[in-house]
């Protein structure tokens, strides 16, 4: 089925660093609002379930209070003896927000190629992957992208330095291709991310930094806008590299 894309990946051109990174600074131009709403929703969605985990531990922690200061002691007893049901239910809280996040992250470089061919772009383009057509392939991302970075991040951390490139591409490949298995997906994202790793790697740290450092000078909350900027250079080289002609 992708048989197409590893080709063009074997014989895509060289980039350029320059070129890619100044093609994502005017598509960031163009999106930066749409990727604050994104990191808005996100928020909106994780909070209700944060508070909910974290409102009994505050709770106790005041109801049990020592001359004005946190009962630590009663907090460490009240987690240690959560139920499991309660541990199994946090647990697939969590789960539940990372998914969501995964599939609204998706959906967003959706967005930026329909900004990038100058096309209208709804906030209800977010939500294209709350489909029960993609829950499953979803899930399945999800589990593996754990998974893979428990395993790489268990020798010592070099082995997850080098996968951070190719399962930069992971969401991409599902947002354009969503009719692959994911194992396709994953295949061709490390096939992209070994082709086109050090260029990756260096604009995904150098975007990262720029977004960290611009978001701090604009008094912290600026990394709201700043943040999404770190998934342009990821969609320049897919769209270099491959494009949209499938």
């Amino acid at each position: 089925m992708s048989d197409w894309v590893r080709a063009k990946i074997e014989n895509a051109p060289k980039l350029d660093f320059g070129d890619v990174f100044n093609d994502s600074v005017a598509l960031f131009k163009k999106s930066w609002l749409h990727g604050l709403i994104m990191q808005l929703v996100i928020i909106a969605i994780t909070i209700p379930v944060v508070m909910i985990f974290y409102f009994p531990i505050i709770a106790l922690a005041w109801s049990e209070s020592i001359d004005g200061r946190y009962n630590e002691e009663a907090v460490e007893a009240y987690l240690s003896e959560m139920p499991l049901g309660m541990i199994f239910f946090y647990f697939l809280a969590i789960l539940a927000i990372a998914l969501v996040s995964l599939a609204i992250k998706t959906a967003f470089f959706r967005m930026l190629k329909k900004l990038d061919e100058n096309e209208e772009v709804k906030t209800g383009d977010l939500f294209y992957f709350f489909k029960k057509e993609y829950v499953g392939k979803m899930i399945l991302m999800l589990l593996v992208t754990l998974g893979l970075s428990i395993l790489f991040g268990m020798f010592c951390g070099l082995p997850l330095i080098y996968a951070i490139v190719p399962m930069s591409f992971f969401n991409i490949f599902f947002a354009f291709n969503p009719e692959w298995s994911v194992g396709d997906m994953i295949t061709n994202s490390f096939v992209l991310g070994n082709k086109k790793w050090l260029i990756s790697f260096g604009l995904i740290v150098i975007s990262s930094i720029l977004a960290s450092v611009i978001g701090f000078l604009m008094c912290g909350v600026g990394v709201l806008v700043t943040s999404a900027f770190t998934y342009h250079p990821v969609y320049v080289i897919y769209k270099k590299v491959i494009g949209f002609d499938n």
